[in-house]
């Protein structure tokens, strides 16, 4: 156990030390902090801004922008991950090297999920901490008499556990594509698709078309759907689904990666 654990610290410093100078991984990192700035000075200067819960209401504000970036953001850095060994030649390198293959592998999930998961609590932290300052700098809002940290809590974690579906999908595509461009642009017509659907579904009340609800793409968006009703039960399906979806294709992708050869 001492030495399993001691491998997969020394493969996580790894990937660090091989993308913490990258631009997608700082891009991944203040995302949030620039978006949650930009939601503060709008409420900050809007003179008319008027909610009857203003905390609640400033949490959908960030959020529903937010869903859409993140999608994004898992697209673009999970494949720049595995473009930097696809780009320098080095995946059948890796596979020589006297390392056990998990190692490789499930050193690497695991700073993707450790980084998009940073982002995701950067994010909620970010809008508490605006929450507090718009209490302080602009009381007349109300800010500082309702405050809806924990209730957002519970779904902010539901979104980032069920979206795990979309990162298997994004680090599968990734390693087993060599072209950049390739594994970009299925992330993204999984996007488009999940989204259309998603669009369809609200225009049917789920009546004409109900399976947007099992779209991957989906899953985070809707999790988050328990947010102030008080009923923490309302998209557990997506989160059950969302993870059960994350480990049968992390299990198939380790699979396979036994094999040195990159599908192109």
């Amino acid at each position: 156990m001492k030495n399993f654990l001691l491998q997969l610290k020394r493969g996580l410093n790894s990937e660090r030390l091989k993308h913490q100078n990258t631009f997608m991984f700082w891009v991944v990192l203040i995302t949030p902090i620039l978006l949650t700035t930009i939601t503060f000075l709008i409420v900050y200067i809007d003179g008319d801004y008027h909610a009857n819960i203003p905390s609640r209401y400033h949490f959908t504000f960030n959020y529903t922008p937010y869903f859409h970036i993140y999608t994004f953001l898992q697209i673009l850095f999970i494949v720049n991950v595995h473009y930097i060994e696809h780009k320098n030649h080095t995946w059948k390198n890796l596979y020589v090297i006297p390392v056990p293959v998990w190692t490789l592998f499930f050193s690497r999930y695991l700073f993707v999920y450790a980084v998009v998961a940073i982002n995701v609590l950067l994010f909620y932290s970010c809008i508490l901490l605006s929450e507090f300052l718009l209490g302080i700098s602009r009381p007349e809002l109300g800010f500082q008499h309702g405050q809806f940290a924990m209730e957002a809590f519970l779904p902010s974690l539901k979104f980032f556990l069920a979206s795990s579906a979309v990162t298997s999908i994004m680090f599968w595509v990734g390693h087993h594509f060599k072209s950049i461009l390739t594994s970009v642009v299925i992330g993204l017509l999984g996007y488009a698709s999940g989204f259309v659907s998603f669009l369809l579904t609200n225009k049917q009340r789920y009546d004409g078309f109900p399976f947007a609800k099992y779209h991957p793409f989906n899953f985070g968006g809707l999790s988050f759907g328990s947010f102030g009703t008080g009923n923490h039960f309302l998209g557990m399906e997506q989160v059950y689904l969302g993870l059960g979806l994350a480990i049968l294709i992390t299990v198939l992708h380790y699979q396979t990666s036994k094999r040195t050869e990159i599908l192109a």
